[in-house]
Order: C-alpha cells, then structure tokens, then sequence
C-alpha cells in the first residue's frame, strides 16, 4: 500500500509541476509576447509558434467559437430485448452422509 501511496503522490506532483510550468509559459508569452527582450542580461529565446496571430486572444474570442465534433447517426438501429429463458426447478439435493459405490 505504500507503493500506491508514494505513486499517487508522485503522479499528483508531476501533474502540479505541469500546471505550473504551463501557467508560467502562458503568462510569459502575455506580458512580453514576440518581442525581443532580456532577463538579467540574458536575451529571451522564448518564441511563439505563430509570429502573424495575436500572442493570446481575449477571452470572449476562446469561448464563442463552436466545434461540432460529434455528428449523429442517420438512423438509430432498433434495440430488441433479449428472449428470456425460464428454466425448470430441481429437487435439492438429498440429505444424509454420502453413499460409496464401487
């Protein structure tokens, strides 16, 4: 049990770690963007992807756009209901201590 809980410790941490990295990139790529810029001297090798687009798009823009990702059958097949077998009881079994033929 102590593998278990040292494993889900360690998944829970790797998934915190991450989250935390991915906020700091995203909120990295909003403050500076494309631009060039340093960090104590250092320049900044971080750059997006898609240098044309908006480094992040509002909010509204992310939520309003609508993706059909499942599309439904033409048809629904009709489900029938399985025959139901009802069988004949047995006696139970009989008493006593158990008889030895040879």
């Amino acid at each position: 049990m102590a593998f278990l809980t040292t494993s889900r410790r360690f998944i829970l941490a790797l998934a915190f770690a991450l989250f935390a990295l991915q906020s700091a990139g995203v909120a990295h790529g909003y403050a500076y963007g494309d631009d060039p810029h340093e960090h104590g001297g250092q320049v900044c090798s971080v750059a997006l992807v898609a240098p044309d687009a908006d480094a992040l798009p509002a909010l509204p823009v992310l939520f309003t756009q609508s993706v059909q990702i499942f599309t439904p059958p033409a048809y629904v097949p009709a489900l029938k209901a399985a025959p139901l077998t009802v069988y004949a009881p047995r006696p139970p079994p009989k008493r006593g201590p158990p008889s030895c033929s040879l």
